[in-house]
């Protein structure tokens, strides 16, 4: 791999671990980690499966394939082949261990908070931020995250939520926020569903 590649933006979590994954992905597709890796389609599955069968949980999984994304178009500056269908994919696995697994002390033996936590904005109001903390121990998607933080935001400010630290908001406003969001916005079950858990 070309050591000249940029790392900055990464969390210092992602910059310790992201390259351990490309190593290990060079080892397993038996290339030197010394030269640029060859990325397919077909050893990125392949690495994917052993580390499956290894006991490697879905979200480490996912970020193998965000570190070797990354590497793609960084050092490699292609796009191609596309991993973002394998991504996808476990990005929804992982919510579905995470909702099999809610116990954060059971999912996962990394200790590192920013690899756990990763950044928050210190201009967000606390309860986002723990919000986004909850969300990201248990390994949420991080376009969950966005569409919870996002139906908050909405319910906040319906309420008036922030001027008082929710104090006043009960059981009432919550039902008639999603009253509202059935019959005036007409918005699906499942969307309707997500607003709740959010």
């Amino acid at each position: 791999m070309r050591n000249e590649v940029s790392l900055a933006g990464l969390s210092d979590s992602r910059k310790t671990w992201w390259p351990r994954h490309l190593k290990a992905f060079a080892e397993a597709s038996q290339q030197r980690p010394a030269i640029d890796l060859s990325v397919s389609e077909e050893t990125v599955i392949q690495f994917l499966r052993s580390r499956r069968d290894a006991g490697c949980p879905a979200w480490q999984r996912l970020e193998i394939v965000r570190a070797i994304q990354f590497y793609q178009q960084r050092v490699l500056k292609r796009p191609e082949p596309s991993l973002d269908h394998i991504r996808m994919q476990l990005e929804e696995l992982t919510d579905r261990e995470r909702m099999a697994n809610p116990d954060p002390s059971n999912a996962t033996d990394v200790t590192d908070d920013d690899m756990l936590i990763g950044r928050l904005n210190a201009k967000e109001p606390a309860l986002l931020q723990s919000v986004r903390k909850l969300m990201r121990v248990r390994h949420y998607a991080v376009r969950t995250e966005r569409a919870y933080v996002g139906w908050i935001l909405r319910f906040a400010a319906r309420v008036n939520g922030w001027s008082d630290g929710f104090v006043s908001v009960g059981e009432n406003e919550v039902k008639e926020f999603l009253s509202d969001l059935a019959v005036n916005g007409k918005v699906a079950a499942s969307t309707q569903n997500q607003a709740l858990a959010a």
